[in-house]
């Protein structure tokens, strides 16, 4: 069934917003490192959203579909020219006040993308092997591969 999104009330955008904007926060922050673009990347997630003609099949359809958008974007984005030659110290740090990050977290934050994304969706949301590898098309050996990998460059970031 296809759904004419200028028909989506405001309440329906407020209330898929708060449902999935921390999650996907936490994600595109996983990727980014960077408070606004982790931002501009969920924004341009529920902007796709919006505009997405056709219905899921399910929330957990729904919820899959939003993750795999986001973690796009941000693969996008870090793949921008521009970002290329970019210096961090051309940059305003922007840090909430009192924030600290743990060791854990900087440790995930250290992994290449493909073992964040499954680190994230295992840790932090509490999918099985087996649900991440239907988000993300793969087999459920390679999101336990993954995991595993994953695991030992956290430790070897976190022994040195």
């Amino acid at each position: 069934m296809e759904v004419d999104r200028s028909m989506f009330t405001q309440q329906e955008m407020e209330l898929k917003y708060k449902q999935y904007s921390g999650t996907l926060h936490r994600l595109c922050y996983s990727f980014l490192k960077n408070k606004a673009d982790a931002e501009d990347a969920v924004h341009d997630t529920f902007i796709k959203l919006f505009k997405k003609e056709n219905e899921f099949e399910s929330s957990e359809h729904e919820r899959g579909w939003l993750i795999t958008t986001a973690s796009n974007i941000c693969k996008n984005i870090l793949r921008r020219k521009d970002r290329i030659h970019e210096r961090i110290e051309d940059h305003e740090v922007m840090v909430e006040a009192q924030t600290e990050y743990s060791e854990v977290a900087d440790a995930i934050l250290a992994l290449p993308d493909k073992y964040k994304e499954v680190v994230y969706l295992y840790y932090y949301d509490g999918l099985t092997t087996d649900e991440i590898a239907r988000l993300l098309s793969l087999s459920p050996s390679t999101v336990r591969s993954q995991l595993l990998r994953a695991r030992k460059l956290m430790r070897n970031i976190l022994e040195s």
